[in-house]
């Protein structure tokens, strides 16, 4: 029998939820065919099978975790089918234990509706912890001995909600994102540079590429500044760079990460080879990305890899902000709205223009101040003459 592993989908996973087998036990399963449907720290995605044969064994069923690299299920020769029926009757039995230990929980949790082992209760009352607001981890949320102990090591506001509030548990995205800008604002020195930029010919240049026969691609804002910023990060090499047990680590490819809010949280779709792509390439792909980002079809390769990202939140009218740099990369652009503005021209006087404020976060290991507001600046200054970005 071959084991079916718990397989790393995003750079950041560390465990996955099994939301649904496509297969049943003693179901015949193709390489390349989906089999099993997996919720990770950035999204659902359906895996495919590395091998052919017959599914004999479910390990982690649904609605339960597994850590990355561990058995899930297990996967047998045509021969190995006489196993099946033997695999069956174990699955029945512990199915049977399940439902008792389901039972036994909810008899217990009864009295004030709380689900708790007795040696949890025992546990709480002598550390002089409210059991009531503690998440249960044991089966059927069942409180246990180890719940108590995590929320007294966490500190004693951990699992005491305010007075008419309630307990929200946190998706394994909800928790991926707190895990990721906590480590993020925990050990990069951030500091964060912005600049002003005129987009009227970037607006102009904008409605010519649409003119010139390609309105069967979508050319927006976001598309022209990756450019701007793909063009930039080629003089500004250092930008593209990773900050790894102490050294910097310089990446070959520009692989930008267009930041994209979903239900619930983020994903960061990436775009790969930038340096490769033009506009109208940028932008097919792009459009593609985002589109199925938001109706959750990214594959797991897309979510990787991304060496610099880009968050516009424009179309929300923001103006201004600050963007969390996305670990291990070194710098994230952060782009506000483009709103008509009165700006102050070469001869002193006044004129209205098209304005955009652009911020980078930029991580203090990698790089200094100087070299990272001239990197800022040539952004804009591509910007402002855009021509050069088709």
């Amino acid at each position: 029998m071959t084991d079916i592993i718990m397989p790393k989908l995003s750079d950041t996973m560390e465990e996955g939820k099994v939301l649904k087998w496509l297969k049943a036990v003693g179901d015949e399963v193709k390489k390349g065919e989906k089999i099993v449907e997996i919720e990770t720290d950035k999204a659902d995605m359906e895996v495919e099978a590395f091998d052919s044969g017959i599914l004999g064994k479910i390990v982690v069923k649904e609605g339960e975790t597994a850590p990355v690299g561990s058995a899930i299920a297990m996967l047998g020769e045509v021969e190995e089918v006489k196993e099946v029926e033997e695999v069956k009757e174990v699955e029945e039995v512990k199915e049977i234990k399940e439902v008792k230990e389901v039972k036994e929980v909810k008899e217990a949790g009864r009295p004030g509706q709380v689900k708790a082992s007795p040696l949890a209760k025992n546990v709480a009352a002598r550390l002089g912890v409210d059991i009531a607001g503690i998440a249960g981890t044991g089966p059927g949320g069942r409180i246990t001995k180890e719940d108590v102990e995590a929320v007294v090591k966490a500190g004693p506001a951990v699992g005491k909600p305010v007075k008419g509030g309630d307990i929200e548990e946190m998706s394994a995205m909800r928790k991926a994102i707190a895990k990721t800008v906590t480590k993020s604002k925990t050990e990069i020195p951030h500091f964060y540079l912005t600049v002003a930029v005129e987009m009227d010919k970037a607006a102009a240049f904008k409605e010519e590429e649409r003119k010139r026969g390609r309105e069967d691609v979508k050319i927006t804002y976001t598309h022209i500044i990756t450019r701007a910023v793909v063009e930039t990060i080629k003089t500004h090499p250092i930008v593209n760079s990773f900050y790894i047990d102490g050294r910097i680590v310089r990446n070959k490819n520009i692989n930008i990460g267009i930041l994209v809010a979903i239900e619930g949280g983020i994903l960061i779709p990436v775009i790969k080879e930038c340096e490769r792509l033009s506009l109208k390439q940028v932008a097919k792909i792009s459009n593609d990305v985002v589109q199925r980002a938001r109706s959750g079809r990214l594959s797991a390769g897309e979510l990787t890899g991304g060496t610099f990202t880009i968050s516009n939140v424009g179309m929300l009218d923001v103006e201004h902000f600050q963007a969390i740099i996305d670990p291990p990369q070194s710098a994230i652009l952060a782009v506000g709205s483009i709103k008509k503005r009165p700006v102050v021209d070469e001869s002193g006087g006044i004129k209205a223009a098209l304005v955009m404020n652009m911020t980078l976060s930029i991580d203090h290991r990698v790089l200094d101040g100087e070299p990272a507001a001239r990197f800022l600046n040539e952004i804009r200054d591509r910007l402002m003459e855009p021509e050069g970005l088709a």
